[in-house]
């Protein structure tokens, strides 16, 4: 027989194998559903409890969790974490006797066995833009009023957990908001007491506004302008009066000092007028010599005398041949005196002007200086005022939301977790039949496996194939009553031996669970490394 000579799969035929075979098929399909069965009963039953709480996180989700498809998707992460982070307070609270234990590793064990034993499941439906859902907290335990008293107590411990994180982390974010409010007031205290400072250093007017510091720029400007402008007048009024007093000097190095005398008078009028002038010369001199000499006052006095003087000797009759002061040189020098007296009056006058010219000029480059310096800090003091009005409006905003929070209560029970009527897991009727279906076909491969290497004829139509000669008839197998009787006590034997062997096995492996202590040690090093114990 070739490759190509294989026979057609057909499925009557098939099932006309295991229908030969039925004895075979049944016994181990049999075997798998009572080793399913006894797995199932030696599996301890436990009892599920379970509890849902509300969860409004309406005041928790941030903007940029509202943008988000799920907005509760990072806090319903750390939902069950936080759950079994609970799990060693609400065993001592209850007091079991397993944590209460001396040994701390069989605590730890115990510990993970009961969080192993916790399921924290979202059964919101819909995630699209949430910000409520409920929570459910399942517990499997052998004990169902433990189940039922556990769930309620974790409930209970991570609600309180959860409020309390919240409360402390609104009184943490409130005091963090707090202390920067107190750092920014003090910035703006010490901004202010430095623009105050710099204020009274410089000579800067606080009332005037920054922005209208460059007007008292254009003040300034404008009054150094006049006052040059007053020098400019003041340096050609100089100019004139210079001009002046050097055309009277030109005049009196012209005049002669002294003139001729007139022919002396004799008329008692005449004498009686000297004499006034005499005591009026006598006064000049009492009241020249008060002031110091150089004095204006004192040149005034000699001037005046020297006036008098001339005068006195001008009316005294003296000898044709006597000469007397010039009148015209006198009156000439005064007038000289007259203009050298104004000419240091406005001299000092301009020396003034332009004393006024440089420090308002000083003054102007000091505030060139000093006005960026200014407006920093009081930018800075602006900033600093702004950034308190900020965090006061921030911290009146976090408070509001502290309280609302607290008012709002995000976690609340929605159910209370009761004892369960019966237990729920395993379920021993669905752990028979799967094992009856495993066992099934576990069956059915071997009797396919076992016809497939037998390389004999099972049929005509194999054997017209492989043969280049017709087949004319065939004769049909004939069973004997002594070869039923035999066949029906091979069955019934080998149907004995294997019950036998799966209760033996049965019988090992629940020993193993119930009392490892019973079995040698080679059979649980054996069932060790086969149902993987420890």
């Amino acid at each position: 027989m070739t490759q190509l000579d294989l026979p057609p799969i057909s499925l009557a035929r098939y099932l006309d194998l295991l229908k030969r075979r039925k004895w075979q098929v049944v016994p181990v399909s049999l075997l798998g559903m009572i080793v399913g069965a006894l797995i199932a009963a030696s599996v301890p039953r436990y009892y599920v409890a379970e509890t849902e709480v509300h969860f409004n996180a309406e005041h928790l989700v941030t903007p940029q969790q509202r943008s988000l498809v799920d907005p509760l998707e990072e806090l319903l992460a750390n939902a069950r974490p936080m759950v079994l982070n609970q799990v060693p307070y609400v065993l001592q609270e209850l007091g079991w006797r397993e944590y209460a234990t001396d040994d701390p590793y069989a605590r730890a064990e115990f510990i993970a066995d009961v969080r192993s034993r916790i399921a924290v499941l979202d059964l919101g439906s819909e995630k699209r833009n949430r910000v409520f859902t409920n929570l459910k907290i399942t517990y499997r335990d052998t004990d169902g009023t433990r189940a039922a008293d556990f769930t309620n107590a974790l409930r209970e411990r991570w609600i309180e957990k959860q409020i309390a994180d919240l409360e402390r982390a609104g009184k943490e974010q409130v005091n963090a908001v707090l202390q920067r409010l107190n750092e920014a007031r003090d910035a703006l205290a010490t901004a202010r007491r430095d623009r105050a400072g710099f204020e009274a250093q410089n000579r800067l007017d606080p009332q005037v506004p920054t922005d209208a510091q460059n007007q008292v720029d254009r003040t300034i400007s404008a009054r150094i302008a006049e006052l040059r402008a007053r020098v400019e007048d003041l340096e050609l009024e100089i100019a004139d009066v210079t001009s002046a007093l050097e055309l009277r000097r030109q005049q009196e190095g012209q005049l002669p000092k002294r003139v001729k005398a007139p022919p002396p008078a004799i008329d008692p009028v005449l004498q009686q007028e000297l004499l006034v002038l005499s005591a009026r010369a006598q006064a000049l001199r009492l009241e020249r010599d008060i002031f110091n000499p150089g004095t204006p006052e004192r040149r005034e006095r000699e001037r005046r005398l020297a006036l008098l003087e001339a005068e006195l000797a001008a009316k005294t009759p003296v000898p044709e041949e006597t000469s007397i002061p010039n009148p015209e040189f006198i009156a000439l020098q005064g007038e000289i005196d007259q203009l050298e007296h104004r000419l240091r009056a406005l001299d000092a006058r301009r020396k003034d002007l332009h004393a006024q010219i440089e420090a308002n000029e000083q003054e102007l480059a000091r505030r060139a200086l000093v006005l960026p310096i200014y407006r920093e800090k009081v930018e800075a003091e602006e900033r600093a005022a702004q950034r308190v009005n900020a965090l006061e409006a921030e911290l009146d905003t976090v408070t509001k939301h502290v309280q609302l929070v607290r008012s709002s209560r995000p976690f609340d029970t929605w159910s209370e977790a009761t004892i369960p009527p019966r237990p729920t897991e395993p379920n021993i009727t669905v752990l028979a039949l799967i094992g009856s279906l495993i066992g099934l076909g576990i069956a059915v491969g071997l009797i396919f496996a076992l016809d497939a290497m037998r390389f004999t004829f099972k049929t005509l139509d194999d054997l017209e194939r492989s043969l280049p000669i017709p087949v004319l008839g065939g004769v049909s197998h004939i069973e004997t009553v002594e070869q039923r009787t035999q066949t029906r006590r091979s069955r019934i034997v080998i149907s004995g031996f294997a019950f036998l062997f799966l209760f033996l096995i049965v019988a090992i492996v629940t020993i193993y669970y119930a009392q490892p202590a019973r079995l040698p040690v080679w059979a649980r090093d054996i069932l060790d490394l086969v149902l993987g114990g420890d």
